[in-house]
């Protein structure tokens, strides 16, 4: 099960002027303990970020070079 809430305040880290959109969003995804541990493990909502900016640079990457001749 996947919880997405959508915020229009931001109380948690701050962010750098140019990831700030006014909106913030957060993801809830029920787990168990060791899956949980393994997620702090690798860094929370920071590895998270991280991982996600980079699956979204490489899925446009790929998408400009399927539209080019």
């Amino acid at each position: 099960m996947v919880i997405v809430k959508h915020n229009t305040i931001c109380a948690s880290m701050p962010r750098p002027k140019s990831d700030i959109t006014g909106l913030s969003i957060m993801i809830a995804v029920r787990t168990t303990l060791p899956l949980r541990e393994e997620f702090k493990r690798l860094g929370g909502a920071t590895w998270l970020r991280r991982f996600l900016a980079h699956s979204l640079e490489k899925h446009r990457e790929e998408t400009k070079s399927l539209d080019k001749p």
